[in-house]
């Protein structure tokens, strides 16, 4: 199984990553509507602008402030599949400005973008969350998912899906000893997050992997926060790497 990387670029975050992988970037820095809250402009610019590429990939997206991409990627999928969220929020939140214009869709955002895939993917098959802060797993209640929190880490079932996998990361979902983000953060530790994702590659067919997370310095963000973020997405791509 062979993925390509691609790392879309919105923010500071990214620049030194990109330079030193040699990954393939798309530079959407300059897409406007698009910080938090993706907008009918900004969405069709980046749904024209991810085309050429494979959503059976992986896709290094930038900071949590740009999750809603996970919703574009798997609108490409073109099969049956199921979702894996590994993330410290469940990003189900009901949408709160409405609809675009000329679109049935509500307005994409970081934190609603999940609900989105629920109510409208009709090749969804399953969706499971993994990390979730138990104070906001009941955003979850209802809808057709299976969520665990953090206090479940220790105890998560067999990673096994009834159809071919889509995973998402969000590396808040990482306690701050190996992740900085500029959201708040979980409990789970990198060595849990690498076992439970050979796990998953192991035993499905995975269509792709997208990973979020970060810190900007505009929101905040230090060398020391670099420096950890550097050294994470080196572990990462390394275990990517051994497991695909």
């Amino acid at each position: 199984m062979h993925f390509d990387h691609l790392i879309v670029k919105f923010s500071d975050s990214m620049t030194d990553f990109a330079q030193k992988t040699g990954f393939r970037v798309l530079d959407c820095s300059k897409i406007e509507g698009s910080e938090c809250w993706c907008d009918a402009d900004a969405r069709a610019e980046l749904e024209a602008r991810i085309a050429p590429y494979p959503a059976a990939g992986i896709h290094w997206i930038d900071t949590g402030d740009y999750h809603y991409m996970t919703r574009l990627w798997t609108a490409r999928l073109g099969e049956p599949f199921s979702l894996l969220l590994l993330d410290h929020h469940p990003d189900v939140q009901a949408p709160s400005l409405g609809l675009m214009a000329g679109s049935d869709y509500p307005l994409l955002s970081c934190g609603s973008w999940a609900r989105e895939v629920l109510e409208k993917d009709p090749d969804l098959r399953e969706f499971w969350m993994v990390g979730i802060d138990p104070a906001l797993s009941s955003e979850a209640e209802g809808l057709k998912v299976r969520c665990f929190t953090e206090d479940d880490l220790l105890n998560l079932p067999e990673p096994v899906f009834s159809s071919p996998v889509y995973i998402s990361l969000d590396l808040d979902v990482l306690r701050k000893e190996d992740a900085r983000t500029n959201w708040d953060q979980g409990r789970m530790t990198l060595q849990q997050l690498s076992e439970y994702l050979e796990a998953v590659f192991a035993r499905n067919r995975v269509l792709g992997v997208d990973i979020c997370g970060g810190i900007t310095s505009a929101k905040g963000g230090h060398a020391e926060d670099s420096r950890i973020n550097a050294d994470l997405r080196d572990k990462l791509i390394e275990l990517l790497m051994k497991i695909k």
